[in-house]
């Protein structure tokens, strides 16, 4: 049997869009103050909220199965793993003036 897709309310959708776009324009504020190490900060953790609200949206995260959930958590597992090494790359170089 064929299963229906389920289709979201434009109202809902709205609201993602409305989300999305005042989080890029948050984005986009803030990269114009000079705020140090906490714009990086900042940026990744606007970024991290702008992702989470696409997941949860359209890739319909809020009713995935646990295979899905383990599947994201060994994503996140492999990508911390591999931020780690390249950030471990990146501080033991020797940084001169080119």
């Amino acid at each position: 049997m064929e299963e229906k897709m389920e289709v979201d309310d434009p109202a809902s959708l709205y609201v993602v869009f409305g989300v999305i776009a005042a989080l890029t324009f948050l984005t986009l504020a803030l990269s114009f103050y000079p705020l140090g190490v906490w714009n990086l900060v900042l940026q990744l953790t606007i970024s991290l909220a702008s992702v989470t609200v696409l997941g949860r949206s359209f890739m319909h995260l809020k009713k995935a199965d646990t295979v899905t959930w383990l599947t994201i958590g060994a994503m996140v597992f492999w990508m911390m793993i591999l931020f780690v090494l390249v950030l471990s790359d990146f501080v033991t170089r020797e940084h001169g003036s080119y």
